[in-house]
């Protein structure tokens, strides 16, 4: 069992999760290269119960993938909060690093 989950985490697995075709093993080889170690179902499971995307969620009620997911389909936002532009920063230098794997720019 993973243990407390950190934003930089939420952020990294939201990111490959909507942005690439990794599989969860996958997934679970770049996060235990850089963080505490974590199983394919300690990651499904904090994606499916803690992260995955909401539909027609408000600006101020998003939660990190809600974030990730809206740029993926409409692009950057204009007036996007500062919190909200960092995490997209941190997500877009993630998928730098799978320009193979990636599903979108």
């Amino acid at each position: 069992m993973h243990g407390k989950w950190t934003a930089e985490e939420d952020i990294f697995v939201a990111t490959l999760r909507l942005g690439t075709d990794l599989t969860w093993r996958e997934i679970e080889t770049e996060f235990n290269q850089r963080f505490p170690s974590a199983t394919p179902k300690d990651l499904e499971s904090r994606y499916n119960k803690g992260l995955k995307p909401s539909r027609h969620v408000p600006v101020d009620n998003r939660r990190i993938s809600d974030i990730i997911d809206d740029y993926r389909h409409y692009g950057p936002p204009e007036g996007e909060t500062s919190a909200a532009r960092e995490i997209l920063q941190q997500a877009l230098s993630i998928l730098d690093g799978f320009p193979l794997r990636r599903l979108w720019y």
